[in-house]
């Protein structure tokens, strides 16, 4: 099970995106939309329905980007639910998840691999965060470590629609994320690598809930940011070499040091410094992303 309680196939799936209603209905009254990639069951109106499908159907196409060749295989389209309100998406949750996940704005259930949502202003990011970790369960052999799985979550997440290409744009550089990191920094609270690699599935929940989910959350982020951009793309091939691996069965630890090498110091400088551009080039106003309006419906190597 896994839930973002902060605010927060391949080829096969074609590049050009369509949503149609069927003529079936879901359980507790939703209508499924079947899209290029997800079986989407909402009672929200179907314009909405359709533009938030066309959403997730453009992020599935990065997941895959970044996981091409993985032996996992999604056989079936995954399912969706997103509910109108808060109080039905409690409603369904407390039948298959404990109470605390009352706390949660989405959640990833592996017991009937669904993803729970409800409509609010970022629902789309939650979405987008959630099914990463539904993607995760089906196509990644291996067991993710936290900051991964986590740090993934959440970059795919800051992803921005572009409703004329029907793609999502990766690599946005938020400013609450980085006046966050701006603030560790200063303070000199800042984890390390090593300490990421280190925070197992106990250790992050122990810390949800708490002043040190934020950090934990957004380091691994920018972890995850500065192994896909930094240097013009520098680590991405090595980033790939370590899931590829993991997929294999190899365990996180051993992976990233094979890959990254067992001084990782070198790395960590290099972290740092990218850590440090990234917040003296931080944007001078906020810039919290905001859920693009759909339109009508009536609208047609070396080592590292």
């Amino acid at each position: 099970m896994h839930t973002r309680c902060q605010q927060a196939c391949a080829g096969l799936w074609a590049i050009y995106f369509a949503l149609t209603g069927s003529t079936a209905s879901a359980a507790d009254g939703l209508t499924t939309y079947q899209t290029n990639y997800y079986l989407l069951e909402t009672d929200l109106p179907k314009g909405r329905a359709q533009f938030i499908g066309k959403v997730m159907d453009a992020t599935g196409v990065e997941y895959y980007r970044l996981f091409a060749g993985f032996r996992g295989l999604v056989q079936r389209r995954p399912r969706l639910r997103v509910y109108a309100t808060r109080e039905e998406y409690l409603a369904a949750i407390l039948k298959v998840a404990p109470p605390e996940f009352s706390a949660t704005s989405g959640l990833f259930f592996t017991g009937d691999e669904t993803v729970y949502c409800y409509e609010k202003p970022d629902v789309e990011f939650v979405l987008k965060h959630e099914c990463f970790h539904q993607f995760a369960f089906y196509v990644i052999q291996g067991s993710l470590p936290m900051w991964v799985n986590e740090g993934l979550a959440e970059y795919f997440s800051e992803g921005t629609f572009d409703q004329k290409t029907g793609t999502l744009q990766l690599g946005a550089t938020p400013r609450e994320r980085l006046m966050l990191l701006k603030a560790a920094r200063d303070a000199h609270s800042m984890m390390t690598i090593e300490h990421l690699l280190k925070i197992d599935g106990r250790g992050w929940a122990h810390n949800l809930g708490t002043e040190k989910a934020p950090l934990e959350y957004t380091q691994a982020w920018s972890l995850c940011h500065f192994l896909i951009h930094a240097d013009g793309g520098k680590y991405e091939p090595y980033f790939g070499q370590f899931l590829h691996q993991m997929d294999q069965g190899l365990d996180s630890d051993t992976a990233f040091k094979r890959v990254f090498g067992v001084d990782i110091l070198p790395l960590q400088t290099k972290y740092d410094e990218y850590v440090d551009q990234l917040i003296q080039n931080m944007p001078a106003v906020a810039t919290k992303p905001q859920p693009a309006k759909p339109q009508s419906a009536t609208k047609a190597k070396k080592s590292p």
